[in-house]
């Protein structure tokens, strides 16, 4: 439950806000936010979260190209969990595609945010997910 604060005049802060609100991402993504929705840590998260998912979908869509370039060609995207993903890869590519993967996100990090916002990655390889946490 959002908290509100009340100002001296009686009035609460809600009264201050729009009742719908477009919030742009980074790369210029637009969502509508409406009624009890439009708040400050909202219009806030949405453009910062929305701004993240812009970047795991460019890298998305640079990765196909680029595990095939670095030779993974049997290794593929299984899944994506919030800002994880998964790839399915066997033990002889296993490390250079994660390795394309760490570059394919950070370059995607450098393109939206033009350098100003530092991208850092993490990998693991494990036999199951579970594993690789």
């Amino acid at each position: 439950m959002a908290k509100s604060r009340t100002f001296a005049s009686g009035r609460d802060e809600s009264d201050l806000l729009p009742a719908m609100a477009e919030v742009f991402t980074v790369s210029g993504r637009r969502r509508y936010l409406v009624g009890p929705d439009v708040t400050a840590p909202n219009l806030a998260a949405t453009r910062i979260q929305g701004s993240g998912a812009d970047l795991i979908k460019i890298a998305m869509g640079w990765l196909y190209e680029r595990l095939e370039a670095a030779g993974c060609v049997r290794t593929q995207l299984v899944a994506m969990v919030h800002d994880e993903l998964m790839l399915h890869s066997p033990l002889d590519e296993s490390e250079r595609a994660g390795q394309v993967l760490a570059k394919a996100l950070m370059d995607a990090g450098s393109y939206l945010f033009k350098g100003l916002v530092p991208i850092t990655t993490e990998s693991q390889r494990g036999a199951t997910w579970a594993d690789a946490k």
